[in-house]
């Protein structure tokens, strides 16, 4: 029986020998792989929103800009009163 426990002992050790020397090692990489990955997809879509977000901003801007103009020169027509070929 020493034989069969020193056979097991020694597949044991070569079963730990090698997960610490390839599997574990490529799991830890796998997984720095995919953070990183994430991670780059996660930055290209924070820059992207933000570039949508700005560009949405700007035409808000814009559609507000032209309802005040508009507004404006409403206002000013109105105030003027009739003009003078009115009162012919």
């Amino acid at each position: 029986m020493p034989v069969l426990k020193d056979i097991f002992m020694t597949v044991f050790v070569v079963v730990l020998l090698i997960l610490g020397a390839f599997i574990i090692p490529s799991l830890v990489l796998f997984i720095l792989f995919a953070l990183g990955v994430a991670g780059t997809a996660f930055i290209i879509w924070l820059i992207y929103a933000g570039v949508h977000d700005a560009r949405v901003n700007e035409e808000q801007k814009e559609a507000e800009q032209e309802k005040t103009e508009k507004e404006t020169k409403q206002q000013a027509k109105q105030q003027a009163g009739p003009g003078p070929d009115t009162f012919t």
